[in-house]
């Protein structure tokens, strides 16, 4: 009785839906993470700190209800979203997923480009960056990052590299401009019509002919590494 009364706290049952739903994660402007290690990070970038549940305040049980997670964790907490429009990722290099669905990708996309210096945009039915698993993947990357999402991708006044599977020019032998937009496409389709059509510039990582394409994540982290030598 005493779990199923601590899961219908007001406070847990929020914490949960910031987990599990991306649409209350919009509504609420707050997202939720995982583990002590993150909370230091996610304090150290100057994130609003909105709620705290520590294995010293809160039973295993629920702290493993809230995460979602098989093992409890030490601790979870919520946190303010920062919101970021075009211009606030607009360095001189930024990364544009378009419809990249797997959190896995998601996360480590934002990580490399947090190595590499670039601005992280997303457009279309993208996995959601503050989303648990993103998060995770992304090592505490999505607190340092300036990420904004985009209704449109005109709204990135920059020229676009499109990173397509075949027929673009080599990414070896491709030469940037000084300032661009690395275009990453869904993991199946890659990218849409209308982003490709407004593109400046495709390109294409040589492989093995005996290899169909590359992971988006690997992709992406390929091809930004090439572009900041």
């Amino acid at each position: 009785m005493e779990i199923i009364r601590s899961r219908q706290n007001r406070q847990v049952q929020r914490l949960r839906m910031l987990g599990t739903s991306a649409r209350y994660r919009s509504e609420s402007g707050e997202f939720l993470a995982v583990g002590r290690k993150l909370y230091d990070e996610a304090n150290t970038a100057g994130l609003n700190i909105t709620s705290v549940l520590t294995d010293e305040t809160a039973i295993p049980e629920i702290l493993g209800y809230i995460s979602g997670m098989s093992s409890p964790p030490d601790m979870v907490f919520s946190a303010e979203i920062p919101e970021n429009t075009a211009a606030d990722i607009l360095l001189k290099r930024v990364v544009l997923m378009e419809n990249v669905q797997d959190p896995g990708n998601v996360g480590t996309i934002i990580r490399t480009a947090d190595a590499l210096n670039y601005g992280v945009a997303v457009l279309g039915g993208c996995a959601d960056p503050w989303s648990p698993k993103v998060i995770r993947g992304a090592m505490g990357a999505v607190f340092r990052v300036p990420i904004a999402r985009l209704s449109n991708a005109e709204e990135i006044k920059l020229p676009f590299i499109a990173a397509v599977a075949r027929d673009g020019v080599s990414a070896s032998d491709f030469v940037p401009p000084s300032e661009f937009a690395i275009a990453i496409g869904n993991e199946g389709s890659g990218l849409s019509d209308a982003l490709n059509a407004l593109s400046d510039y495709k390109v294409t990582i040589p492989i093995s002919a005996a290899s169909e394409s590359l992971n988006a994540a690997s992709a992406a982290a390929i091809l930004m590494w090439q572009f900041s030598r």
